[in-house]
């Protein structure tokens, strides 16, 4: 990957960061780790899964393959592993309604806390 692209994905990581901390109304506290394959035969041998893309909120990280600036998967993605500090719980999954009822109540507020699961 050229120097250049490697920003541009780093801006991209940053903006929707940004973007999903105030869609959800969370300072998140934390890094999330982003990994990139070059293709799914090289995410298939490092770990595991081809054709798929995966968060994994427990531990704060994200599997892509290599995308273009703007690929809204990186938001979807993020969102996962953001959304999962508003619940309890070993894995940090939330529920689609439960998220959606946090987002609806936090757009009047702003307000942000953990939720019991």
């Amino acid at each position: 990957m050229q120097p250049e692209a490697i920003e541009r994905l780093a801006e991209d990581h940053e903006f929707r960061f940004y973007q999903i901390d105030r869609m959800l109304g969370i300072q998140y506290p934390d890094r999330i780790a982003s990994f990139i394959f070059r293709n799914n035969l090289e995410k298939k041998r490092l770990m595991g899964a081809d054709n798929t893309f995966v968060a994994k909120p427990w531990l704060q990280e994200i599997y892509l393959n290599l995308i273009a600036y703007g690929d809204p998967v990186l938001k979807h993605e993020l969102t996962h592993v953001m959304s999962g500090y508003l619940t309890a719980g070993p894995f940090h999954i939330t529920f689609e309604a439960h998220l959606q009822l946090q987002y609806r109540h936090r757009r009047g507020t702003g307000c942000g806390r953990r939720l019991a699961a």
